[in-house]
């Protein structure tokens, strides 16, 4: 070993370790636990606070050991068991309904299938409504948060219940007209005949000749009403109803045609016109000279096009059918044209005619004691709504000047 060598034998400065200190592995085997797999899983934490607080938890089902089925050999709780786990097949008559409301529930659905009809609750095998997403519902600017997509999936274990269904399409669901289609049909909205889509607009009223034009501007006219229903047909009448201080309209008004196709058209809210083809006059010159030769006159099929007459000024119409004046003045005056309860007599029977009121004299029996009333119980604004109405011209004064001395 040199002067300078710092190399250190580590084997004779440390010592062996001893027996003792080594780790030595515990030969003593530990008592098997048996574990009962067939007993009741314990309850959680969860589940031990809900106890706690007086709130029943659903019993945990008792697991059936697989193991155990197959030592004892039992072949019907292994069928039972794939039963169990096996999809459920769907009924094959379904039906796909559209355009409900947002706020309608699974309640809703079953009352609207099972009134007046002989679907019973047994019948529905299967209820889907799709919720729709977060998303959803956190950006809706709706006073009342939407609850449904507008559509459901719904299974009938019979046909008879399923044809029920397909025919109250086009029925009303909380104001909406809800669309039912065969889940296995994949067409669009039917189509409507005439006499269902005159029902339809016309909202229960018979058709008539008069119909009433709402949502108007209050700068509509007589004149631009006129302008608007002038393709429909011939009209008789015209009337605005308009504020008395202003003069102008009050946002609806009565149209009367002379015929009643003209009304219908107007509710419709179009009308078909005539528009002549034009091919150019090289066309017409080759057409006129081939029918010529041919000793046949030639024929034009003429176009027809749309006018639609259900917006004016930008806005909406409300169109519908209106009850005719002898209809309105049986029911204000009677059939015969008697006085009513407010002692209002018809002078002639006619319902163009104006009813006079009548006077009667009050009698001994017609006075009655004045009746008491609480004030708290008038409601805000009727004492001054059999009050006369100004009219907001300049009236002259009917006073009289005092002077004081």
């Amino acid at each position: 070993m040199g002067r300078h060598s710092t190399a250190i034998d580590t084997a004779a400065i440390t010592p062996p370790l001893s027996p003792s200190r080594k780790r030595k592995r515990d030969k003593s085997t530990a008592e098997e636990i048996a574990v009962d797999v067939t007993a009741p899983e314990p309850p959680s934490k969860k589940a031990l606070r809900k106890a706690k607080k007086g709130k029943a938890t659903p019993a945990a089902p008792k697991p059936e050991s697989k193991s155990l089925a197959v030592q004892t050999g039992s072949v019907s709780d292994e069928d039972a068991t794939a039963d169990a786990l096996a999809p459920r097949k769907r009924s094959e008559y379904g039906i796909w309904i559209g355009n409900i409301p947002w706020t309608a529930s699974k309640a809703d659905l079953r009352n609207f299938l099972t009134k007046d009809t002989g679907i019973s609750n047994d019948m529905i095998a299967r209820l889907h409504l799709p919720a729709p997403s977060q998303d959803i519902v956190a950006n809706s600017r709706q006073r009342i948060k939407p609850q449904n997509n507008g559509f459901a999936y719904i299974d009938f274990s019979t046909k008879e219940a399923l044809t029920e269904a397909l025919a109250l399409s086009e029925e009303l669901l909380s104001g909406r007209r809800v669309l039912i289609k065969d889940s296995k049909s994949f067409e669009g909205r039917p189509e409507r005949t005439k006499e269902e889509e005159t029902a339809t607009v016309n909202s229960g009223k018979p058709p008539s000749k008069r119909i009433f034009v709402g949502n108007l501007a209050f700068e509509t006219t007589k004149q631009d009403l006129q302008e608007q229903f002038a393709r429909c047909g011939e009209m008789l009448d015209v009337h605005i109803a308009t504020f008395e201080d202003t003069g102008k309209c009050k946002g609806y008004a009565w149209v009367e045609f002379a015929e009643l196709e003209a009304g219908e058209a107007a509710v419709r809210g179009w009308v078909n016109f005539e528009q002549k083809a034009d091919n150019g006059d090289e066309d017409e010159e080759v057409t006129e000279a081939l029918a010529e030769e041919a000793d046949v006159k030639p024929k034009k099929i003429p176009k027809l096009r749309k006018w639609w007459v259900n917006k004016l000024h930008g806005r909406p119409l409300k169109l519908e059918f209106a009850e005719g004046k002898d209809v309105r003045y049986k029911k204000r005056y009677g059939k015969d044209g008697s006085a009513n309860k407010d002692g209002v007599k018809a002078v002639d029977s006619d319902p163009g005619s104006i009813a006079q009121p009548t006077t009667k004299a009050p009698t001994s029996s017609d006075k009655k004691a004045p009746r008491k009333f609480d004030a708290r119980t008038v409601k805000p604004g009727a004492a001054l709504a059999a009050a006369p109405r100004l009219t907001g011209g300049i009236v002259e004064s009917q006073g009289k000047k005092t002077m004081f001395t």
